[in-house]
């Protein structure tokens, strides 16, 4: 994801300590620098640093928690100094069970859904995969 150069190092905190991902690689070209940060459980994010303005507008990256991890994420972020929406939560029925999201901005100005559900997406896409 390209993030415009004057927030880089902001919105690598943001991942970092807001999000609590962990860097896993950095290149510094010249010119340019990457970081990758990872949530830990196998998805990874580049962060590239560039002159552009935000990757995905009005899109959005959705990233997916821990519904028991929601609050205690939507807290930190707050305390980072996020602008964040207005948290949803849904039953779910007929939709693999209770759900809740947020929507945010990092500092680039990308827009990010936090989705937190009580069953994960692997299984649930497993179940009807047959």
């Amino acid at each position: 994801m390209p993030v415009p150069s004057g927030t880089f190092d902001e919105a690598v905190r943001f991942y970092e300590d807001g999000l609590g991902w962990r860097r896993i690689r950095e290149l510094d070209r010249p010119g340019r620098r990457v970081v990758f940060v990872s949530d830990g459980r196998g998805f990874a994010l580049e962060l590239t640093e560039s002159d552009g303005r935000a990757l995905v507008d009005p899109l959005h990256l959705a990233v997916t928690v821990s519904l028991a991890g929601l609050d205690d994420a939507v807290e930190r972020l707050r305390a980072f100094g996020c602008d964040i929406g207005e948290l949803t939560r849904r039953d779910g029925e007929g939709d693999g069970g209770p759900f809740s999201y947020v929507f945010l901005a990092d500092p680039a100005g990308n827009r990010i859904q936090l989705v937190a559900r009580s069953t994960p997406m692997s299984t649930r896409f497993a179940e009807t995969d047959s």
